[in-house]
């Protein structure tokens, strides 16, 4: 019952909701009938708040809202609404800019749906939600941690916290947020990466893996005779992965490699430069003969991604074995 609104005074005694978080332009998915625009004027930095509802889309998939397109976005017990929570999550991540904060707020699971489920106080829920268990009591539990660690290199946690203001534990089987001060939810708010952080991440990374000819003893002459193969021709290629098969890709080829992209990044650019790692959603923008799978062990599921997903034919892929 208008858990906005009870949030909104909340966070105005915290200082980084006025200075960092609610800054720009907003957009405020589930908002209705409790909006956040209803308070711009007591977080003064915010310019504007779009309000996303049922009549509005489907807020899985965010369709109808481009890429970086909000300094922020919040969300008041939406989340726990939606079938896939986890494609949720990353459409709200691509639709906030690099740099921008989601705030989003969700019920905890022990006291709100107190081991009852489907849930009792509302049955359109279809996920519960706990900071970390090693096991819940429901069937559709999702640890916040959980969730936020699969994102882990595109974003930066800033807070999770058990919200229970003015909750009371010590009576049961009630929905205490029918009372107009009770919160019994989980906040969580999150950075999202620059390109340079996210560039970084993805350096550090391919300086960890072992060498190729430690992890593939038997195949590296197989594979050095294959990479030879593909020097001699006169082709253009695309290199997925950036770890130590795709640099020395980058060392053989040359010239020949006129990108990287791989399934992390979520950077695109209409003039790719070689030295930076892209999302695979940039091979439209890349022109190119064939791509080549440097991840060994995972070709098949790259494979099928690949062709079902960005619609490339079969005769464009390389494996290397």
């Amino acid at each position: 019952m208008l858990e906005q609104s009870k949030a909104a005074r909340r966070r105005f005694y915290n200082g980084n909701f006025h200075n960092r978080y609610f800054n720009g332009e907003g957009i405020d998915i589930g908002g209705k009938p409790d909006p956040f625009s209803q308070y711009i004027g007591v977080f003064p930095l915010v310019r504007s708040v779009k309000i996303w509802d049922l009549e509005d889309g489907d807020a899985q998939k965010m369709q109808n809202c481009e890429d970086e397109s909000f300094d922020f976005v919040v969300s008041s017990h939406c989340l726990e609404h939606m079938v896939d929570v986890y494609e949720a999550f990353q459409n709200w991540l691509r639709i906030t800019k690099k740099g921008g904060y989601l705030i989003i707020t969700v019920p905890d699971e022990d006291m709100y749906e107190q081991k009852q489920w489907p849930s009792v106080y509302n049955t359109d829920h279809k996920h519960t939600f706990t900071i970390q268990k090693s096991q819940s009591w429901s069937e559709h539990s999702i640890n916040i941690f959980d969730l936020l660690r699969k994102f882990q290199d595109h974003i930066e946690i800033e807070k999770v916290e058990k919200i229970s203001e003015f909750y009371n534990h010590n009576l049961y089987r009630a929905d205490q947020t029918l009372q107009p001060n009770v919160e019994s939810a989980i906040e969580f708010i999150v950075r999202k990466k620059s390109d340079l952080q996210i560039i970084e991440i993805q350096k550090e990374r391919s300086h960890l893996e072992p060498k190729i000819e430690d992890r593939f003893p038997n195949e590296f002459s197989e594979l050095l005779t294959g990479i030879q193969k593909l020097k001699n021709q006169n082709s253009r290629f695309v290199v997925y992965g950036y770890g130590n098969l795709g640099r020395m890709l980058d060392d053989l080829l040359g010239d020949k490699i006129v990108g990287f992209v791989d399934g992390i990044s979520d950077l695109t650019d209409t003039h790719s430069k070689r030295d930076v790692v892209y999302s695979v959603k940039n091979l439209q923008n890349m022109e190119f003969d064939h791509i080549i799978i440097t991840l060994l062990g995972r070709e098949e599921q790259i494979v099928q991604e690949l062709c079902k997903t960005y619609h490339l034919d079969n005769d464009k892929i390389i494996l290397l074995r």
